[in-house]
């Protein structure tokens, strides 16, 4: 059976970060200054020379930047940095929007474990 509601549609769990096999993203937000315990991968673009990611980091900041693939230990670069509330009002409606609260929801539920 399909479910009811389209947010029931969206399985958010992949796309949390696990420090074992994410760990290139990961120590490229704390090259930033950036640290949290729950990171989730709200869009990845693999381009030719970059990659660029948007990343939720702990339910409260929106991080947006690019990797480079031609150097085997990149620093990230075009970054931009959103608070939560912000990044969810400027991205407006849709699948992106579903994501966006259904991330920061399980991200809110695994830091008050």
């Amino acid at each position: 059976m399909a479910p009811k509601y389209l947010r029931d549609r969206y399985d958010v769990e992949e796309m949390r970060l696990i420090p074992e096999r994410d760990r290139l993203l990961i120590e490229a937000m704390s090259s930033l200054g950036i640290h949290g315990t729950v990171f989730h991968v709200l869009r990845a673009i693999p381009e030719e020379y970059e990659d660029e990611y948007t990343i939720l980091v702990d339910a409260k900041l929106v991080v947006d930047f690019e990797l480079s693939r031609e150097v085997p230990d990149p620093s990230p670069a075009a970054v931009k940095v959103w608070f939560l509330e912000e990044y969810r009002r400027d991205i407006g409606q849709g699948r992106r929007r579903i994501l966006l609260d259904r991330a920061a929801d399980a991200a809110r539920k695994l830091i008050g474990q």
